[in-house]
């Protein structure tokens, strides 16, 4: 049995992604059932939906089980899942700790489990990385620029929700930038020369600015703007060729997961989340390698930011 516990990117992220990979039957709290009725587009999957009373009835029937919560409420659902031998494997949301360091400690327990478990560092499961990633293991990084601007849900809708704030896990870069983090980690980058960010106060922030460098010298210029009405998704990586000649190779799309088609108005991640389904049954070493490298970059990168508000950092 399968489990998903959380009704928002749990409902309209996971939910179709799983119902398409098999048609087991999904279970979802019975407390979720209001919000489900109002998701018309998902009403296609209701018959594959068992309800179940509670969190803790979900645990004790899924051999899968999915967690799309806030971090806070992640550290608490995978202390519980760790106690059920029946659970074999996790799917998780990032940030996976509200901090990093909060992240290293989920991370340490979760490698001592003996449960199988992917963290949703959506990039890492698109078209372009896989074509960047070809790119930097043949060839020679000379630098790599990254602009990604958007309008984030929140700002869109003035919410006051976890996702806006830094101390909860939210923010520019624990809830946004950690995309790039993993990417960049992924890449071999371990060295942030410069990190600022800026916003309306030290936690509801939107602006980062940031220079990481790999161990040959190569720097990634990253720029994420999530209050920004001008949406766009870009990345140059300059290299050079084994005849010694410079290449550009460019990403650039609305947003980054543009590439992705929405089928039945469905959100276009769905594909992304089948991708991190099917990588379960790749070498769990590589990535738990990654995660690993991932929170040992964002502790860097946050231990050496400047913040400021509403800052003059240049677009």
């Amino acid at each position: 049995m399968r489990g998903i516990i959380g009704s928002g990117f749990g409902f309209y992220g996971y939910l179709p992604a799983l119902a398409q990979i098999s048609s087991d039957s999904i279970l979802i709290p019975e407390k979720y059932a209001e919000a489900f009725s109002k998701r018309v587009e998902l009403d296609q999957f209701k018959n594959i939906i068992q309800w179940a009373k509670d969190e803790t009835v979900l645990l004790e029937s899924s051999e899968l089980v999915v967690l799309s919560v806030s971090p806070k409420a992640q550290e608490e659902l995978i202390s519980k899942a760790q106690s059920y031998s029946t659970i074999q494997t996790l799917i998780l949301e990032k940030p996976l700790g509200f901090s990093p360091e909060n992240s290293k400690e989920i991370l340490s327990k979760l490698l001592l489990s003996n449960k199988i478990f992917r963290i949703n560092y959506s990039f890492i499961y698109t078209k372009w990385y896989k074509q960047l990633f070809d790119i930097i293991e043949k060839y020679e990084v000379l630098d790599i620029k990254i602009n990604w601007n958007f309008l984030a849900h929140h700002y869109k809708n003035n919410l006051e929700n976890w996702k806006r704030y830094h101390i909860s896990g939210g923010a520019v870069i624990r809830f946004y930038g950690i995309h790039v983090i993993a990417m960049l980690a992924a890449f071999g980058y371990t060295n942030p020369l410069i990190s600022e960010t800026a916003g309306y106060s030290e936690e509801d922030i939107y602006l980062w600015n940031a220079q990481i460098k790999n161990s040959s010298g190569a720097i990634a210029e990253v720029l994420v703007n999530s209050n920004s009405t001008d949406e766009e998704f870009r990345i140059e990586l300059t290299y050079k060729t084994k005849s010694e000649n410079q290449e550009t190779f460019t990403v650039k799309l609305k947003e980054p997961f543009a590439e992705a088609l929405a089928l039945d108005g469905l959100d276009p991640r769905i594909e992304i989340v089948k991708n991190v389904y099917t990588s379960l049954k790749e070498d769990n070493t590589e990535f738990y390698k990654i995660y690993n490298q991932t929170n040992e970059l964002w502790q860097k990168i946050e231990h050496s930011n400047k913040s400021s508000e509403k800052s003059a950092i240049k677009l």
